[in-house]
């Protein structure tokens, strides 16, 4: 059985707004992976921001 601390339940239960991937968040995530080991596609920068996303996904299936 898992208890939680009452000061952490509040934070557990709470609705979060949904993440948003943007260049800024892009170059951030960039230099934090040149410190730290992890995946090169994120050192790189090869990864989408959502607005790409979109892009590539409505070019893929022709629709929105």
């Amino acid at each position: 059985m898992l208890l939680i601390d009452e000061r952490y339940a509040e934070s557990l239960n709470k609705d979060f707004e949904p993440i948003r991937i943007t260049d800024e968040s892009r170059e951030i995530v960039e230099d934090y992976a040149r410190k730290c080991r992890g995946s090169v596609r994120f050192a790189t920068g090869r990864f989408y921001t959502d607005d790409e996303y979109k892009e590539w996904r409505q070019s893929v299936l022709g629709r929105d």
